[in-house]
């Protein structure tokens, strides 16, 4: 996967995005945001790049999608995203602007809803997100699919039934 298959699909008009990929942190950028006037805090922040590892490039280099490429430069038309990566769903507290990271950037993009995790999962949510794309199949909205997913992980009886296992998962956006 890459930025410009991204791009053709939500060119194509993909309903959902479904990525499994690591997540992670990087250092302060260069990039500076400015804050609300009259904000009692400093005029501008530097929050930390979060990265999304797609695939890796001709050279053997990960290619990285970032939270502000999202926001700035591409157009989710309505699509669920699900984001199934280690804390896909954390980000930086920015006064005046919230939490800013992979949610609120697919969210930006235009994406209808965003599936995320506050921590880190499990490779192995295939079962998961089966339980959670069956009941979309048939009709269910994000938030409900959502909760019929946790239901089933949660009434498992195997280590899927611990919460550490599916509560990290959420939703944000217009069902």
């Amino acid at each position: 996967m890459s930025l410009p298959s991204i791009q053709r699909a939500l060119r194509g008009g993909s309903a959902v995005l479904h990525f499994a990929a690591h997540v992670f942190e990087g250092l302060p950028g260069e990039r500076s945001l400015p804050l609300l006037a009259g904000s009692p805090w400093p005029s501008m922040v530097r929050p930390r790049e979060i990265f999304l590892a797609l695939s890796l490039d001709r050279g053997g280099r990960p290619d990285l999608l970032t939270a502000t490429t999202v926001a700035s430069s591409l157009s989710a038309r309505d699509a669920l995203v699900v984001l199934s990566g280690c804390g896909s769903g954390a980000g930086d507290h920015l006064p005046g602007a919230g939490l800013q990271g992979f949610t609120s950037a697919w969210l930006a993009a235009g994406a209808g809803s965003v599936v995320a995790s506050l921590w880190p999962v499990t490779d192995d949510t295939g079962e998961f997100f089966g339980h959670f794309y069956d009941r979309l199949a048939g009709g269910a909205p994000v938030s409900q699919a959502l909760a019929a997913a946790r239901m089933a992980a949660l009434n498992s009886r195997s280590w899927r039934a611990q919460p550490l296992a599916w509560a990290g998962y959420f939703a944000m956006g217009r069902e």
